[in-house]
């Protein structure tokens, strides 16, 4: 019991020290029952200063990550013809016999080729369907200038 109690208090002082400043951390500490002569004003800035290293570090590795949105391209009339043919437009189409999916009903082997051979790694090992429709009309684009119109071969288009 007394290993969970020090296991709660270490945890929760690292939840403190986080997001505030010293007077802040000062505060907590006082209020959760931490002896306010041992906590000087330099042990209250440097968990301060730990925490706002912390943030900056946490926001930079987000803020760098995260890609915009890709704007939709414009389709050529033969990538139209085929959205409409494959899935009458629904991006989130799904043929479970198959596995295609998308708007332009990619098969699995076929979306992760094509998002590899793009360096859009971030879409391997997902399905068209769950794809931006940006990002469903970017594959198309590619996979048409890669390997021309002979996957979605067929009447109509």
């Amino acid at each position: 019991m007394k290993r969970i109690s020090m296991a709660l208090l270490a945890l929760l002082f690292l939840v403190a020290t986080l997001a505030c400043t010293p007077q802040q951390f000062r505060s907590w500490w006082d209020l959760h029952g931490g002896d306010g002569q041992a906590l000087t004003e330099l042990q209250a800035q440097e968990g301060a200063e730990i925490s706002t290293a912390w943030w900056e570090t946490a926001l930079a590795v987000t803020t760098t990550t995260v890609k915009p949105a890709p704007q939709r391209p414009a389709l050529p009339p033969y990538l139209i013809c085929v959205r409409h043919r494959e899935s009458r437009g629904d991006y989130a189409a799904y043929n479970p016999s198959s596995g295609a999916s998308g708007a332009f009903q990619f098969m699995p082997v076929t979306w992760d080729n094509t998002a590899r051979h793009a360096g859009r790694w971030d879409l391997v090992g997902t399905q068209a369907r769950w794809a931006s429709p940006a990002d469903q009309d970017l594959m198309a684009l590619h996979l048409l200038a890669w390997i021309g119109p002979s996957p979605w071969a067929g009447p109509g288009c």
